[in-house]
């Protein structure tokens, strides 16, 4: 075969509908599978590029040209019929979408059968992939350069489409992308390229009429946790919307009414996050304090705020209720991230609620921006800061930013933007692990002792306790206005007050010497951990519905099943086929060790950088855009100058690489969170550009070495095992980071490459 310009077409089309597929599937899974699992399709993706290329190695025999060909004429049809079988299982069989009705079974159950059904056009990739590198092993950095290359425009056409358009236009340009890979082969006749226009045409009109590529979820369990006192009355879905950052639904309950009509409210992904939709009045009742319970705390303390903020504002129903307790005349400020729900106040099918009306009043804004961005950037300080339930058990994945809203950095933003005798309440979320945050921060800026300015009540359950926080201190009056209002509620109970011991759990977290304590930060910013240590195949049924815990099983179930395949492709690529088609021992163990080393490196990285960019998707597009761009660049360096010639360099690259990524994201972070998304698009490539490039170079490095070793024919298995061993580290990194960190997991995956340059010493020709 030729190297020509149609090969590097092809290369550059197959990383680029690789890349959109997958990154598609993460926007979909966190619907459909949901519970922290979204980034599953990295590893799926990954799984079925090694398979292709096992295939491509022990058991296609023909022709090169010939496989390349067909793969190419089959990938549009293979990627349409995942797509439509995926939304005819899920439908069918996978309806009952909720958060709440995750179990171990069921949810080990999906991620297996959605692996399946997405797997078979990676497989086709995969093929491709480890064809091509086989046989331009000697161009491998020009192709790597291509493939790259490609896989960075798909990072950056997704956020794009998923923002403004939507998930179904997403999927309709991945397959009209993937009738180029049709079209390219010389062999392919003109009735099967017109036939898959035609197939294009039809799945654009099933699109457009609601039939082809639509979830239909059960209103009645998707909305469980936000009506669930209508659901006698049943629950419909008026509407919904896929964006960057959530399948967004606006739910209608009926028939049954409240005085100002049908209950209405909106659930983002699978019950995760929820939003409570309520009519605007120009109303002020003399008794409305009476009437509100979390909202009123600074009102009977006597505190007259002239100005509020509420956090997780969704659509502003707190802030309605805030606009009445102040009677107009305070300046009420909202923040929230989903776009879909901050447009939706001006719904056709919510004009009877006028929150049109309420949002053009000059005291009331309502602002579309990720939290940390606002806190960080704005110059207002506020008398009561507001903070609703957020969620924050459910943060414990890459690619979602309001875990960066429960650290110690946050609580210091927090802090800084209230005024000197202001108030802070945080409703029905953890507030255990903010506590060694407050008494910090009380300590360094030299406050009264925190818990002299710290109210704790709640139902006892840790996800649903509610925290007031008075930098100036509660008095005696004020403890008194608490607790009566606290206990005037059956299922409240006060777990905390000042001068009185508390609930055990927070006591300790009072008395502990705080150098005892871990501190919460942005580095590692969990409030959730997984239990590795406890992990069962069989965990006991009670703890079925317990989500950190089900999350967590989850991705050590997924580690331990990659785990496995892992280990054994590696064996069978040491022990199977002809002297020449067995990877030698070292450069199995190299590439292991650097496949899980990667994603050690890189999905930490996107995840430093995910606050920096205050978009959760445009976070991980735009860090796999310039990672696969510099990756393209390493490979093709080192095609062409051999910029790394030892393992000396390689590891010398990698430190340096990884030690410039993370300063430099922290000092972005800290620094520029209010520049503009292009100048942040161009930070992370400063960011990104050493360990883009230094990693780029580690797979052609073994390449070059076994070609020049006359073993070029195991180059497809060697392609086989980076990708599978990277199925391996991106699993692993998502769960490790949550227990250690980002920085400590790079720290390994940087062990993990000077290990590789090691092990490539041994290896003799």
């Amino acid at each position: 075969m030729e190297f020509d310009r149609r090969i590097g077409a092809i290369t550059f089309l197959i990383g680029v509908v690789s890349l959109m597929y997958e990154l598609i599937q993460v926007r979909m899974l966190a619907f459909f599978l949901g519970n922290s699992m979204d980034i599953i399709a990295i590893p799926i993706a990954l799984l079925g590029l090694a398979v292709g290329s096992m295939f491509r190695h022990f058991l296609w025999k023909g022709e090169s040209q010939v496989l390349i060909d067909r793969l190419c004429q089959a990938v549009f049809p293979m990627m349409l019929l995942s797509f439509l079988v995926f939304f005819g299982v899920a439908n069918t069989f996978f309806n009952l979408i909720h958060v709440a009705l995750a179990t171990p079974p069921g949810e080990a159950a999906k991620v297996v059968i959605y692996s399946l059904i997405f797997l078979p056009p990676y497989v086709a990739f995969g093929a491709l992939f480890s064809t091509l590198f086989s046989e331009f092993s000697d161009r491998i950095g020009r192709l790597y350069f291509f493939d790259l290359a490609g896989a960075g425009l798909g990072c950056v056409l997704t956020p794009l489409m998923l923002t403004w358009l939507g998930l179904p236009p997403a999927i309709l340009l991945v397959l009209l992308l993937s009738l180029g890979l049709l079209a390219l082969p010389r062999s392919t006749p003109v009735p099967a390229q017109a036939g898959g226009l035609v197939a294009w045409v039809v799945a654009l009109g099933l699109a457009l009429g609601g039939i082809a590529f639509h979830e239909r979820p059960d209103p009645d369990m998707l909305s469980r946790s936000i009506l669930k006192a209508y659901r006698d009355g049943g629950v419909s879905e008026v509407d919904s919307r896929w964006n960057e950052i959530a399948r967004t639904a606006l739910m209608r309950a009926g028939p049954v009414e409240n005085k100002h009509g049908p209950v209405w409210a909106v659930v983002q992904d699978n019950g995760l996050s929820n939003v409570t939709i309520h009519p605007f009045r120009e109303e002020f009742r003399d008794d409305a304090v009476e009437h509100f319970f979390h909202y009123s705390f600074a009102f009977r303390l006597g505190m007259d705020p002239k100005s509020v903020l509420v956090m997780f504002a969704g659509m502003g129903r707190d802030m309605v209720h805030f606009y009445e307790l102040t009677k107009g005349q305070a300046q009420i400020t909202g923040v929230e991230i989903n776009r879909t729900v901050v447009a939706w106040h001006a719904h056709p099918a919510l004009a009877h609620m006028n929150l049109v009306e309420f949002h053009d009043k000059p005291n009331v804004d309502l602002r579309n921006q990720e939290g940390r961005d606002f806190l960080n950037t704005d110059d207002q300080t506020f008398d009561l800061i507001y903070v609703a339930n957020n969620g924050a058990v459910h943060a414990s994945r890459t690619g979602h930013t309001r875990k960066y809203l429960d650290t110690y950095e946050a609580m210091a933003a927090y802090i800084d933007k209230l005024s000197p005798d202001g108030l802070m309440v945080f409703t029905a979320q953890p507030v255990m692990e903010k506590i060694p945050s407050f008494r910090k921060i009380f300590k360094d800026k030299g406050y009264v002792p925190f818990d002299q300015a710290v109210y704790i009540f709640g139902p006892n359950h840790p996800m649903l306790d509610s925290m007031v926080v008075k930098p100036s201190g509660f008095t005696p009056e004020d403890i008194r206005i608490l607790d009566a209002q606290v206990t005037s509620r059956p299922n409240e109970k006060i777990l905390y007050k000042p001068g009185s011991r508390g609930f055990p759990r927070f006591q300790t977290l009072l008395d502990t010497p705080l150098e005892q304590l871990e501190i919460t930060t942005d580095d590692k910013p969990f409030t959730a951990r997984v239990e590795w240590e406890k992990w069962t195949l069989f965990p006991d049924p009670e703890r079925y519905h317990d989500a950190p815990y089900v999350s967590g099983w989850v991705k050590v179930f997924t580690v331990l099943l990659f785990a496995i395949v892992s280990g054994i492709v590696a064996v069978l690529a040491a022990v199977l086929g002809t002297r020449e088609q067995r990877v030698p021992a070292v450069w199995v163990g190299y590439l292991l060790l650097t496949g899980v080393g990667y994603m050690c490196v890189e999905i930490p990285l996107i995840a430093k950088t995910e606050l920096f960019i205050g978009n959760p998707l445009y976070a991980v597009s735009i860090n796999l855009a310039t990672f696969l761009v510099f990756n393209a660049i390493g490979s093709y360096l080192q095609d062409e100058f051999k910029i790394m010639r030892g393992a000396a360099s390689l590891a010398v690259g990698v430190v340096f690489a990884v030690l410039w990524g993370v300063g430099l994201a922290t000092f972005m972070t800290s620094t520029l969170l209010s520049v503009a998304l292009p100048l942040k698009a161009i930070g992370v490539a400063l960011i990104v550009l050493p360990a883009g490039v230094v990693l780029g170079t580690f797979y052609p490095y073994c390449v070059s070495k076994l070609v020049a070793g006359d073993q070029g024919a195991t180059v497809p298995m060697t392609y086989g095992l980076t990708t599978l061993s990277s199925v391996l580290g991106s699993a692993f990194a998502m769960a490790a980071i949550i227990n250690l960190g980002f920085t400590n997991v790079m720290i390994l995956g940087t062990v993990l490459y000077i290990g590789a340059a090691g092990v490539s010493l041994a290896y003799r020709r």
